[in-house]
């Protein structure tokens, strides 16, 4: 039999093998012996496994006891053989132990301090060295850096790795700060009961050479007096480098500035010292620039200037270091405010005056100290800059003068203001993402702004507010440009309103106090066809039926808009007999001509907006009753309406013969609308009280369908009601064929008719007859006369010699037969010529002429008839301004130039030829 047993504090274990039974306590096991003999004899023995003499059994009792302290780290386990005999037999029992790992061992570092020396350039993240601990235990290991043992500086610079020990850089070390760290490291074990341990770390900092010398001050300024002998000290310039040893060597020199090598520089001590006479070299100022060099591996230097001025004599006048001075000050400063200092050099006390440039009285200046300070509180858009002229007086009179530009810095003290506060544009549909947006003038919409500020402060940036605009519409933040975002199509969204903000790029930024209202509306393209709402109509024509019934109506989309939406109807086809007519439109269809009008007809209507076309198909029946469902009282109802009457009159009454009691009829009509209307029930026909014109229709026939409701369906009639305008009289005679113009022969005889005059009057009857008087009492002499019928004028007395070349103007009034009367006026010129001069056939000739008619046409042919038999020259004396036209021998106008219809008078291009050729 085999026994395991586990050598842990506190662990109790059971266990039975074969005839053996066994309990483990700690360090003591207990074995009883299940069998006894007849002898009743026990007995124990410790056989094998245990060379050590770790463990003890009792001979009589059975216990398995630990002898001597048991180390896990010398021995793991072991195999024990227990034998048990009575004397005469024997029984063997292994028994396994392991023995169970205690924490009980410390970690140890491998040295009891670690060392090492790093340059302060050691990058970040840099390993600078390795701890390493070791625990017998064989636990798992932790290093760290403890707070409480650390400085808070090391532990900002440096960490340790957790599992690896590994010192590592945190932060860039410096020497000059820190040239040594101890840092203390602790390791902890794992175990069930931690063990630690310490161990230093010292790191030390090697100086590199990261720093370059510094001088105390930028600028040194001293004086020296011209007289100073050579050798004489100066100034001293003075520069610190705070590394260490050699790269904390400076030395000196001088870089520039030293004009005829006027000075000495000591390069360890920094030195500045005469090198040659002052006096001989007429300069007072030295600017020079010192150099300070380290002595590292890679050297660093820095510079500094040295300002050297020459003290004058003690009569000479004051000196301005410079010529000219600039400085700047910034817009609305308050009063007092200090601008710059005049500096003049004197061995007597200066007193400082502005002389010019100060018109305004912005500036003072202290006439003591040489400060200039403000006066006023300075607009930069108001002035952009002061040029003031400072003059220096000694004691003893004597003066020097210089100039002091001031320059005033804009603030922003201006908000952005929009040019105009509404913008309009447009795109046109289906232009392309990135589109320019146009104005009214087809030029690109920018929407403006302007700053009264400058620079920085006068940039603008531009941005549209509306997050749905934006969708549509970029802004150019810069310019204030406008292009599409995406393609827009007008039918999804015709017009995008939106408002645009503008603000500066000053600090602070500045916005305008009211954005600007920009509206770009999308100009429609025809791209849409129009859409009939079905491809086929059906029609039916009830006889009888009369010009201007409406047939049927067609209705028709389009989704475009404007002018692209609006659509023209024709009838195409089907229509040859011309029985229907269609309204160009509305596309409404009616009867244009009944007379003897078929059975069915087939048409064929085209809608047209300008660019598409769509068809669709009328199919209308003609019905003709066998016998009418029902009758009228009267075969043709007669009413009558009075021309221009506003009134709504009661023209009839369209009823039904034998009409049944509670009987239903619906009376409408089919043609007419407008101007008449038909009681729905009670069949009365009114008027809308829209005027009526005589002149364009005299006569209405009205078709009036009544309709009843009957068990085989619905029954329809027909009936006619014709409606006649009675004339009023509302049109005025009207002269045709002016201007009248007449030539009279002085010997023409008694009763000649020298010209008819002619007006006509629309009006019907007695108001369109026409007759003819002269106004007032015509000619004074009573020479011509007039048929009131005709309106033929006649000479009523001869003429005499005296009368030739006079023009006589005859002024006629036209007169209707209304009361009361309308009347027209005209005046008829008459020309009185010798019988010596040749007459033309007619004394007013017309033509009309193309555009472009092609140069030598013949245009009208005019003839004239010389009483002595003579042969006629033909010339144009008047009317023919650019020379457009001529006559030739022929008798006949021709044309010399083209007639432009664009850069000519249309008098040139159709011309009245009133007697305006002569001999």
């Amino acid at each position: 039999a085999k026994l395991g047993y586990c050598l842990l504090e506190a662990l109790k274990v059971r266990q039975h093998c074969d005839g053996i039974r066994w309990e483990g306590y700690g360090h003591k096991m207990v074995v009883d012996f299940v069998e006894k003999d007849e002898f009743g004899i026990y007995a124990s023995v410790l056989k094998d496994g245990d060379p050590d003499h770790q463990f003890y059994i009792g001979k009589t009792e059975g216990i398995l006891m630990v002898a001597r302290p048991l180390d896990w780290e010398n021995k793991k386990a072991y195999n024990l053989t227990l034998q048990v005999t009575d004397g005469v037999n024997n029984d063997n029992c292994t028994v396994h132990i392991e023995v169970i790992d205690v924490n009980d061992n410390t970690p140890q570092f491998s040295a009891l301090h670690y060392e090492g020396s790093f340059p302060e350039s050691t990058e970040v993240g840099a390993t600078l060295l390795k701890v390493v601990a070791m625990d017998t235990d064989n636990n798992r290991l932790i290093y760290s850096l403890p707070e409480c043992c650390n400085t808070k500086t090391s532990l900002q610079l440096f960490a340790v790795g957790a599992e690896t020990g590994a010192v590592v850089v945190r932060n860039p070390l410096d020497r000059e700060v820190a040239m040594q760290h101890n840092l203390t490291v602790m390791v902890n074990d794992q175990g069930m009961n931690p063990n630690q341990n310490f161990t230093r770390v010292t790191i030390n900092v090697v100086d590199h050479n990261d720093h370059a010398p510094q001088f105390l001050t930028a600028l040194f300024r001293c004086r020296v007096f011209e007289t100073a002998a050579v050798g004489t000290s100066v100034i001293q310039v003075l520069a610190i480098d705070q590394d260490k040893g050699h790269n904390a060597e400076v030395t000196y020199s001088i870089v520039s500035g030293n004009i005829g090598g006027t000075y000495d520089l000591d390069p360890f001590l920094g030195t500045v010292t005469v090198a040659k006479e002052l006096e001989n070299i007429g300069k007072s100022e030295f600017i020079l620039v010192v150099m300070a060099t380290d002595q590292g591996d890679t050297p660093l230097s820095t510079t500094a200037t040295v300002s050297i001025v020459v003290t004058m004599s003690d009569n000479a006048p004051p000196r301005f270091d410079k010529q000219e001075y600039m400085t700047e000050l910034l817009e609305n400063q308050p009063v007092f405010t200090n601008v710059f200092t005049m500096m003049a050099d004197c061995r007597s006390s200066v007193i400082y005056t502005i002389i010019a440039g100060n018109e305004k009285g912005v500036f003072a200046i202290n006439p003591n100290s040489g400060v200039v300070f403000t006066k006023k509180m300075v607009d930069y858009e108001m002035d952009h800059g002061f040029n003031l002229t400072i003059k220096g007086t000694s004691v003893i009179h004597s003066y020097a003068v210089t100039f002091l530009f001031v320059h005033i810095i804009d603030a922003n003290d201006n908000a952005p203001e929009f040019v105009h506060t509404e913008y309009v544009g447009n795109i046109t549909e289906g232009s392309k993402a990135g589109s320019i947006v146009l104005d009214g003038k087809v030029e690109p919409l920018v929407v403006k702004a302007k700053d009264k500020d400058s620079s920085l402060n006068a940039i603008l940036m531009y941005e549209i507010r509306d997050d749905f605009a934006k969708k549509f519409i970029i802004i150019d933040p810069n310019t204030g440009a406008l292009r599409t975002a995406v393609d827009i199509d007008h039918e999804v969204i015709s017009k995008i309103e939106m408002t645009v903000e503008v603000w500066d790029m000053g600090k602070p930024q500045l916005r305008s106090r009211s954005p600007a209202k920009v509206t770009v509306y999308i100009n429609d393209v025809n791209d849409t066809p129009p859409q009939f709402s079905a491809q086929s109509y059906k029609a039916e024509v009830l006889l009888p039926t009369y010009k201007d019934v409406i047939v049927a109506q067609t209705v028709t989309t389009d989704a475009d808009t404007g002018i692209n939406s609006k659509l023209q109807y024709s009838i195409v086809k089907g229509n040859s007999e011309k029985r229907f007519r269609i309204s160009k439109f509305s596309g409404a269809v009616y009867i244009d001509n009944e007379v003897d009008i078929g059975d069915a007809y087939t048409l064929t209507i085209e809608v047209y907006d300008g660019v598409f076309r769509s068809q669709a198909l009328l199919n209308v029946s003609i019905s003709k009753p066998v016998q009418h469902p029902f009758h009228f009282t009267q075969e043709v109802y007669v009413a009558s309406v009075h021309e221009n009457s506003p009134m709504e009159e009661t023209l009839t009454v369209v009823q039904v013969a034998d009409r049944a009691l509670n009987q239903q009829y619906t009376f409408s009509l089919l043609n007419g609308q407008g101007k008449f209307e038909m009681g729905r029930t009670s069949g009365v026909l009114t008027t809308t009280g829209l005027l009526f014109d005589r002149e364009e229709i005299n006569i209405y026939n009205l078709v009036v369908e009544v309709r009843r409701e009957s068990s085989s369906g619905t029954e329809r009639a027909h009936v006619v009601v014709m409606v006649t305008v009675e004339d009023e009289n509302d049109n005025s005679p009207m002269f045709t064929n002016q201007p009248y113009h007449a030539v009279l022969v002085h010997t023409s005889p008694f009763g000649h008719v020298i010209k008819q005059v002619t007006a006509i009057d629309h009006d019907a009857n007695k108001f369109g007859r026409v007759t003819y008087s002269w106004k007032g009492q015509g000619d004074i002499d009573s020479r011509f006369a007039i048929d009131p019928d005709s309106g033929k004028i006649t000479l009523f007395k001869p003429l005499r010699e005296t009368d030739v070349e006079q023009r006589i103007t005859l002024a006629v009034t036209a007169r209707d037969g209304g009361l009361p009367a309308r009347t027209a006026e005209t005046s008829v010129q008459v020309s009185i010529i010798s019988d010596i001069y040749p007459v033309f056939e007619h004394t007013v000739y017309r033509a009309s002429i193309p555009e472009y008619f092609p140069i030598g046409s013949s245009v009208a042919s005019l003839s004239a008839n010389s009483p002595s038999g003579q042969k006629l020259i033909y010339t144009i004396s008047d009317g023919d301004t650019y020379g457009d036209f001529n006559v030739d021998y022929n008798i006949a106008m021709d044309v010399l130039s083209p007639c432009e219809y664009f850069t000519r008078n249309l008098a040139a291009c159709s011309p009245h030829l009133i007697n305006n050729v002569g001999h």
